[in-house]
């Protein structure tokens, strides 16, 4: 079979697509990047037809053009989203307001409560495999009816990130099972389908939820106006897409049982694959993109983003105008963090900037420098931000130990597995060897493309994939000297969020 298949990422800070042969090869590729909109504190938006919709559009049409690739070339469509998220749509598919983002928006912690008192903590866990927390839909869906009951009124279909984009391409409301088990409470994980009598309780009609697919199942195909905006051929046929990290997780090849996953991104992911369901209280149950895999996961609130926040208070203008004219400016602040020893001198950063998802689920966390002396520079500081992250990253494997997952690798990936500090200092906190795949940062939309395939019949396993699609770039050992030091850090890391949590959460009141 001749012809090519496309996969685009809708993600937090950017979008990005590659279209690619049946062998794996990238005939061209795409990024665009814009902002996250925070209109009022805690919350976190994107307008689904400027961002996500525009992005598409552009980024479809200018791979075509980069590749000299026509509509009816393309066998399939698959897109992904960062999730989860919502949009509220109206009779005519248009959004009746921003959407509202994942976890880094935490706008419905009252909703939270109630929902808690109202269902209880156990019910909750039980039915959806997870803790009601900022990355619950359920709740932000509650919060609209709540607060925008004019709007809540007129919605047909709440829709996520990629169900946005299917929907505009084929006319149809779908939501993948990854993204709907995210819309706890409102769905029943071991019946795998929205849950009518929970959703009844607490006041959601089940009416506006969208038809559940698989991720790798079609959907639909490209039809209308979709042609003329993306220059893709009607007939299409579109999958249902998944939540970006399982995305990612698939062009990385972490598809088999045990594999470990981590995404180095805006916010960083972690998902651990079984076959076999596994509930935590401290992480999310969920399914793969890839069928009969289950998978829990672990997400950090702020990752990559402490990157960006230092270069915007740590470097100055002046700096910024020399670096334009010679190295990168991320080439410039890693070697930063080289210059500086491991445990950063005695500074432990908490990376709680936006409070934390998993493992401690605390909307009030709040970030802490902590160690700081007269001789610390903004070297360490920088250091301490991206070992902060990797201390997260040993706090969620040593939950999984718990239930007996003892990982002896870490498969990673995304834009962040460029920053050769960032990786190395991963691979000496948690003393696993790692694996870094993709292409700098497509391996979302490389996963993606895959999955298109395979949904459409043209793959029938994911061999292709491992033999073929996914490249490795770098194989990272850890330092084992360094790793001992670092597991007395990691342990006074985990102690100070402990021993602090009460004043931080006072701190985080009064600010509000």
């Amino acid at each position: 079979m001749k012809g090519y298949l496309l996969g685009i990422d809708i993600g937090t800070s950017g979008a990005k697509g590659i279209i690619g042969d049946l062998d794996g090869n990238i005939i061209s590729s795409h990024t665009i990047s814009y902002e996250v909109s925070m209109p009022h504190k805690c919350w976190a938006e994107h307008d689904a037809n400027k961002i996500w919709w525009d992005s598409f559009k552009t980024i479809c049409r200018e791979m075509m053009r980069k590749g000299n690739i026509e509509g009816k070339e393309i066998l399939a469509v698959g897109c992904s989203g960062l999730g989860p998220s919502m949009v509220p749509i109206d009779n005519r598919g248009d959004p009746l307001r921003p959407a509202i983002l994942y976890g880094i928006d935490t706008r419905s912690d009252n909703e939270i409560k109630y929902c808690n008192k109202l269902l209880g903590l156990k019910k909750v866990l039980e039915t959806s495999g997870q803790k009601l927390s900022s990355q619950s839909v359920g709740t932000k869906i509650l919060w609209y009816k709540n607060n925008e009951s004019d709007r809540y009124s007129k919605t047909t279909k709440i829709l996520t990130a990629n169900g946005f984009i299917i929907y505009k391409l084929t006319g149809k409301y779908s939501i993948d099972i990854c993204s709907a088990i995210f819309f706890c409470p409102l769905f029943n994980l071991k019946m795998l389908s929205w849950d009518f009598e929970i959703s009844k309780k607490v006041g959601i009609s089940i009416d506006i939820l969208p038809e559940l697919y698989h991720p790798s199942k079609i959907v639909g195909t490209v039809t209308g106006n979709a042609v003329r905006d993306t220059g893709l051929a009607e007939g299409t046929p579109v999958i249902a897409g998944a939540v970006d990290a399982f995305a990612e997780a698939v062009g990385a090849s972490a598809v088999e049982e045990g594999d470990i996953y981590l995404s180095y991104a805006t916010t960083m992911t972690i998902i651990i694959n079984s076959c076999s369901l596994k509930i935590h209280p401290e992480l999310w149950a969920n399914m793969h993109y890839i069928p009969d895999i289950y998978t829990l996961i672990g997400g950090m609130a702020t990752s990559g983003a402490l990157t960006k926040w230092f270069i915007k208070n740590f470097i100055n203008r002046k700096e910024k105008e020399f670096i334009k004219k010679g190295t990168n400016i991320y080439d410039y602040i890693i070697s930063m963090a080289e210059r500086v020893p491991a445990g950063s001198e005695g500074l432990i950063i908490l990376p709680y900037f936006s409070g934390e998802r998993t493992p401690i689920n605390d909307n009030l966390a709040r970030g802490i420098i902590a160690g700081l002396t007269l001789s610390h520079t903004r070297e360490h500081i920088y250091r301490a931000i991206l070992e902060g992250t990797a201390y997260s990253v040993a706090h969620h494997l040593d939950i999984i130990k718990n239930l007996n997952i003892y990982p002896k690798k870490i498969i990673s990936s995304g834009g962040g597995i460029e920053n050769r500090a960032w990786t190395q200092i991963v691979s000496d906190v948690t003393g696993l060897k790692q694996i870094c795949i993709g292409e700098k940062g497509y391996s979302a939309s490389i996963g993606n493309a895959y999955m298109a395939g395979f949904g459409a019949g043209i793959f029938k396993d994911f061999s292709v994939l491992k033999e073929k699609w996914a490249n490795v770039s770098r194989v990272i050992e850890p330092d084992i000297e360094k790793h001992k030091k670092y597991v007395k850090y990691i342990k006074i890391y985990k102690n100070l969020y402990k021993n602090t949590k009460r004043d931080i959460h006072n701190l985080a009141k009064s600010f509000k």
